[in-house]
């Protein structure tokens, strides 16, 4: 486990160096003779705001300003054949001008909850010789500033590829965490929902899917592949508002503790949060844009907190899987704040690039956390199913031997009555004699002899458990019409061996023989056991007919019912749990169990030791 974190932390630290070089080595790649024209800057221009006029560089930030304060920035123009202008509006209503003709114009069309148009990017052709171009903005309602962009001016292919460069990294990076997320949470509801722990591994997934989510509405290369602005709008801030809930909601499904009431307390607050921010886009009183400031305070927050209530439960109780949280979400934690530091001072021109990393970390550290958990979580089911299994055996050898108790009974009461009747019948019997009536003597012989109770105790074997427990699949096996041959030899006293793990030997073994003779649609059916002590150990061999279907996989046999359950979405194809059970007990006494298939007939044999004299044993 320690080997596979260092390996996820130094994978990690690459990714961060690669997310850091990206833009130098995006450049770089780009900057090679693609027979592309090149890309101009306007990024300077005259303004007229409010009565008053100048010059001024581009990108600037108008403000303060009231709502639909117009802006007119005024910039010359030198359109060679084929150019287009790159155009990326923000919030605010915009019309663009070239030599006087409207070349672009924000569309008013978006949900009536939103008050401002959303981000839009655009490539306009440009009017051959154009030599002016005018742009006409009102400041937004929600937000009281005008952000303008640099403008580009080139040949379509040469923009997008501007913008390619410039933003492939988020993009793909959104793409990716989405993916992930998506089949984080149809593994968990669809495939591994019966698995312990499984829940955790679809908070997961739903983290990734918002982070995805919030990287894919916030890059601006999705707005050439999903030309939908205001559903990525939608996207963007959602997606980044619902990251604290499951994360949170992750670490309660995960962290076993009798004290999470301050992470329910944080997932209250951060569903309560989400919750505001959704009603007051709906009713119009409060952009997402505005409410985000909430968002950048309450994330690291959140993080923080949850990393406080880690390191008190590990004071606490020592808790390991607390330990284990610690340091991806520590480090999530330090990079959601980074994140929020880049939104203000601008370190890159992706906003989002320090989450990003910190994501990838998380994510990956987390993952190999979970599919530990999932492990463990499957390896403590199947010792379940197989303790269960075995007391299923036992409580079968028991019920078993009740009847025979029952059966002994009935018969000692018959034998009383009898015995009691006795000198009646001898009474009887001397009369009719003595009278020479021979034919009347054996015909109360006869009568006699039906009115006897029948001795119907199956004895198989010394040992009362075996035989109870090999009688019991013995008389299903009769009642299916399998045939039998059955040469038990068990001793009463089998030294270190108890009995309870013999009945789970002789049970599952011979119900796995019941279950293949069961599948059989053709054929004689059989089931053979023998059984011998030699040198302090005891063998027990039983063979039976099957179908002939087998799944072996590396040497080991699966279960056909497993294998059936794995459709169903329960867990994948194991070896069988009666197989499993059988091997348990065989390795605790010294010995072990082999199962092969000649023909078809399935062979399984069980071997322990009786005295702990064989090499390996192991009380």
């Amino acid at each position: 486990m320690r080997k596979a974190i260092f390996a996820a932390t130094v994978a990690i630290i690459i990714i961060a160096f690669a997310f850091m070089a990206s833009s130098s080595m995006s450049n770089r790649f780009f900057s090679r003779d693609f027979s592309l024209p090149r890309v101009r800057a306007i990024d300077s221009a005259a303004y007229e705001l409010g009565g008053e006029t100048g010059e001024t560089r581009l990108p600037r930030d108008f403000a303060p300003l009231p709502p639909r304060t117009p802006l007119v920035l005024t910039s010359r123009l030198n359109v060679m054949p084929g150019d287009s202008l790159l155009i990326k509006m923000f919030y605010s209503p915009l019309k663009v001008y070239a030599d006087g003709r409207l070349i672009f114009q924000s569309s008013n069309r978006y949900p009536s909850f939103m008050k401002d148009p959303p981000t839009v990017m655009s490539i306009v052709p440009l009017p051959e010789n154009a030599r002016t171009l005018r742009m006409e903005y009102l400041s937004p309602v929600e937000r009281d500033r005008i952000e303008t962009q640099t403008f580009l001016v080139g040949s379509p292919l040469a923009l997008f590829v501007t913008v390619l460069k410039s933003n492939y990294v988020s993009f793909l990076f959104g793409m990716f965490i989405t993916f992930f997320g998506v089949i984080a949470v149809f593994l968990s509801l669809f495939l591994l929902r019966e698995i312990p722990h499984s829940l955790s591994l679809c908070w997961l997934g739903f983290f990734a899917l918002s982070v995805g989510l919030w990287g894919i509405g916030e890059c601006d290369l999705s707005l050439f592949f999903i030309p939908y602005p205001t559903l990525l709008y939608l996207m963007a801030f959602a997606g980044l508002f619902a990251v604290p809930a499951p994360l949170t909601a992750y670490v309660i499904a995960t962290v076993e503790s009798p004290r999470k009431k301050p992470l329910y307390l944080i997932l209250g607050a951060s569903l309560a949060l989400l919750a505001a921010a959704f009603l007051l886009q709906a009713t119009g009183k409060l952009a997402f844009s505005r409410s985000m400031i909430w968002f950048h305070l309450f994330i690291p927050l959140e993080f923080f907190g949850v990393v406080i209530w880690l390191v008190v439960e590990y004071a606490r109780s020592r808790n390991v899987t607390a330990r284990r949280f610690f340091p991806p979400i520590t480090i999530l934690a330090v990079f959601s704040v980074l994140e929020v530091v880049n939104y203000k001072y601008r370190f890159t021109n992706e906003l989002s690039l320090f989450f990003e990393v910190g994501v990838a970390f998380f994510i990956v550290s987390l993952g190999i956390v979970s599919g530990k958990f999932m492990r463990d979580s499957i390896r403590t089911q199947r010792e379940k199913q197989a303790l269960e299994t075995n007391m299923r055996m036992v409580e079968r050898s028991m019920d078993y031997q009740e009847e025979q108790y029952a059966l002994m009974l009935g018969l000692e009461s018959a034998v009383k009555t009898a015995r009691h009747d006795m000198r009646h019948h001898i009474a009887v019997l001397g009369d009719l004699n003595g009278k020479g009536d021979s034919d009347a003597v054996g015909r109360y012989l006869r009568e006699m002899a039906a009115r006897l109770p029948a001795a119907n105790l199956d004895v198989i074997c010394e040992n009362s458990a075996v035989n109870a427990i090999a009688g019991y699949y013995i008389s299903f096996a009769a009642a299916s019409g399998v045939k039998t041959d059955v040469k038990l030899w068990v001793p009463r006293d089998t030294g270190r061996v108890t009995d309870t793990d013999l009945c789970v030997i002789v049970g599952n073994l011979l119900e796995n023989a019941l279950e293949a003779c069961a599948r059989m649609r053709s054929g004689e059916r059989f089931i053979r056991a023998y059984s011998a002590v030699e040198n302090g150990a005891l063998s027990i061999i039983v063979e039976n007919s099957f179908d002939g279907t087998v799944l072996n996989e590396g040497g080991a046999f699966m279960s056909r019912k497993a294998n059936a359950d794995a459709g169903k979405g329960v867990i994948p194809p194991q070896e069988g749990i009666g197989i499993l059970s059988v091997r348990a007990v065989c390795s605790k006494y010294g010995g072990l169990a082999e199962f092969a298939v000649s023909s078809d007939v399935w062979k399984a044999s069980a071997l322990v030791d009786m005295e702990g004299g064989l090499s390996g044993g192991e009380d």
